[in-house]
């Protein structure tokens, strides 16, 4: 993560990207998460400040439980992209909202004694 990063978005620096033509797109809505690619190659991560709508190429999205993880990383600090299908996003998703309600009836079991 590049030291220009801020609420907005997080840029990244690495090998830079080609794009495979240079057709201008139509400005489309991004949220928190949406990975975009800048016209230098390099990526940024849109973060929660970040625009109602962009018209840089978006090759992807962070998942939903990662996003508070990125959000905690600071200039500097590395990033690894790994490629998940929407399904396994859903059993990811899933999976921490069960592990979540677990955690709750936990700390409930606990409150009570």
């Amino acid at each position: 993560i590049k030291r220009n990063s801020d609420r907005m978005g997080f840029r990244l620096e690495g090998k830079p990207l080609s794009r495979l033509n240079d057709f201008e797109i139509v400005s489309t809505s991004v949220s928190f998460g949406t990975i975009q690619l800048l016209p230098t190659g390099q990526l940024v991560v849109l973060m929660v400040d970040h625009q109602t709508s962009g018209g840089y190429p978006k090759i992807g999205h962070i998942i939903g439980q990662d996003l508070p993880i990125i959000g905690q990383l600071g200039a500097g600090d590395r990033v690894r992209f790994e490629l998940v299908s929407v399904k396994e996003a859903e059993d990811l998703t899933l999976k921490f909202e069960k592990d979540l309600r677990f955690l709750k009836m936990g700390l409930r079991f606990k409150s009570n004694k």
